[in-house]
């Protein structure tokens, strides 16, 4: 059996592998949106032919990247918050509120993922409009993000009972 350091070891190795193809994911998909949004512009302004695809393509592309760069900022603990109350607080209050907020962008994150499955295999074959795929690979991107976003908190829920417990063995 792997020592406990071998454990959180991996699970670095894990999370950064999967940073970086998230990473690499939201760069590939911004380069194509923006290839598809340029060609959109040139073919209808400079060519007077427009294509009919790429303002639909365009769009869920930018779906995709909204709720992909969703993951990114929980990610790097970027979104905006209110904090003025708990700057306040002792460290141990702060802490605590920290595993309040995770347990409930988990309980979110459930419920994006279950609402998210559902409409992604319910819409499996309905067309789009101009594109030759469905719209269930545009809706996969909630239950990805929802899957993402559970993993993020449950690394800073550990993380912030990690902290709680060191605190807690400071005081002792």
């Amino acid at each position: 059996m792997a020592p406990a350091g071998g454990a959180v070891s991996l699970l670095a190795q894990a999370r950064r592998r999967l940073e970086r193809a998230l990473d690499a994911l939201v760069v590939g998909l911004f380069l194509v949106m923006f290839a598809v949004v340029l060609l959109q512009v040139l073919f209808r302004y400079a060519i007077d032919w427009p294509l009919v695809w790429s303002e639909e393509l365009s769009r869920y592309l930018f779906v995709w990247l909204a709720l992909l760069g969703w993951t990114l900022a929980a990610r790097r603990r970027s979104h905006i918050a209110i904090e003025g109350l708990a700057q306040r607080l002792p460290d141990r209050a702060r802490l605590g509120i920290g595993v309040v907020v995770q347990l409930a962008v988990i309980l979110f994150a459930l419920l994006l993922l279950g609402f998210g499955v559902q409409m992604t295999v319910r819409s499996l074959d309905v067309p789009s409009v101009t594109l030759f795929f469905g719209f269930g690979l545009i809706y996969a991107v909630v239950p990805l993000t929802a899957v993402l976003i559970l993993l993020y908190a449950l690394l800073d829920l550990i993380e912030a009972g990690r902290r709680l417990r060191a605190h807690g063995s400071d005081r002792a």
